[in-house]
């Protein structure tokens, strides 16, 4: 976007949650959304973008095949991008894909 400062899509639903209420009608379109931008900034700055649901199911699946101190570890979110979580999730996401479409593998 040329000129207007891109932020996480996880922000600017913070923003829609926190700040639609708070906006007065008849406040012109131009303020409201200046006003969303900076808000959407504050909020990308000050907290953590959430963890996809998938993630943790994945983390979950991963850590189930492994030793007590590599699950741990898996858990916090330290193997991420390693092989068994890989799979794991690209197995969630194709699980989710099939049941869609009363597929089978």
């Amino acid at each position: 976007m040329s000129g207007v400062e891109q932020v996480p899509d996880w922000a600017d639903k913070r923003v829609n949650e926190q700040f639609d209420a708070a906006i007065e009608p008849g406040q012109s379109e131009h303020a409201y959304v200046v006003l969303h931008r900076a808000f959407a900034r504050y909020i990308a700055a000050h907290e953590e973008a959430p963890v996809d649901p998938l993630l943790l199911e994945a983390r979950a699946c991963a850590a189930s095949a492994q030793s007590t101190g590599a699950a741990d570890l898996t858990m916090a979110g330290g193997m991420d991008s390693q092989p068994i979580v890989v799979a794991c999730l690209a197995a969630l996401r194709r699980g989710i894909e099939l049941a869609k479409t009363g597929g089978a593998a």
